[in-house]
């Protein structure tokens, strides 16, 4: 399933910590860094094409617009902390927006290390001179342990979130790449690289993925026919609504409501 922009975690520029059990999500991406703990068990992470599954006191580490999802095979208990992209300007500008070639950090000291400085952090005593200390240390130590490669040729957080934010306020009516570009005035050929080269995947499909996900919730009222979720998402005809509903579920839109 391809992945989408969590417009609700982008929304929120807090430092963000929570603990969870048996957890499991759809592939989605913003431009926070995000550090996922395994506590207990065992979890099943992907990040951008790598996947792994991390055991206790083992971690993975998704940078900005990183793709990434998780699932725990049998039983797990995890943590997540997140640290908003404000906060990580001078990170970025060390790894020049290139990704982590191996987003996985299996060591215990490590883990311990990063850990120690998120439970100081998460500490009402601490004031926002301690906080801002840590969450360096946090990101001295990633940059220190990570190996990085290549990432989005040019990538511009701040466009990025741009594109997306718009879109996500625009799917549902007739947009197109050409229309996003006027609207944010760049050239249509610029954005078209821009955007497959910083989200892995094309505007069109993009697009679709947005009206799809439209659509299931709609389908999930019974009062709702297919036809009015289809085109209340912004599907222009049935035709493109089902050709893209079958590549992106592997299925017909009625057998995919039907499901255990």
């Amino acid at each position: 399933m391809s992945a989408q922009f969590a417009i609700g975690r982008e929304k929120h520029d807090q430092i963000y910590y929570h603990t969870y059990k048996n957890d499991y999500c759809y592939p989605h991406f913003h431009s926070h860094i995000e550090l996922y703990f395994v506590t207990d068990g065992e979890m099943e992470l992907t990040i951008n094409n790598r996947r792994r599954i991390l055991k206790k006191d083992e971690l993975g580490v998704s940078l900005s617009f990183d793709t990434h999802q998780y699932r725990t095979p049998k039983a797990s208990a995890s943590k997540v902390f997140i640290i908003p992209s404000r906060m990580a300007d001078e990170f970025e500008a060390l790894t020049g927006k290139r990704r982590a070639a191996n987003p996985f950090i299996c060591d215990g000291e490590t883990v311990k290390r990063l850990d120690t400085w998120i439970q100081k952090i998460i500490d009402p005593q601490c004031n926002t001179l301690e906080v801002k200390g840590c969450i360096y240390l946090i990101l001295g130590e990633l940059y220190r342990v990570l190996t990085f490669a290549p990432g989005p040729a040019q990538m511009e957080t701040e466009l990025a979130s741009r594109i997306l934010f718009y879109m996500e306020a625009h799917f549902r009516e007739p947009i197109t790449l050409q229309t996003l570009a006027h609207s944010l005035g760049y050239s249509s050929s610029y954005l078209s690289k821009y955007f497959r080269n910083c989200f892995l995947t094309g505007f069109s499909q993009y697009l679709n993925l947005l009206r799809l996900r439209s659509a299931v919730t709609l389908m999930g009222d019974p009062r709702n026919s297919i036809t009015f979720c289809a085109m209340e998402s912004g599907f222009n005809s049935m035709r493109s609504f089902y050709r893209a509903f079958s590549n992106e579920f592997h299925t017909t839109p009625k057998k995919y409501m039907q499901r255990p």
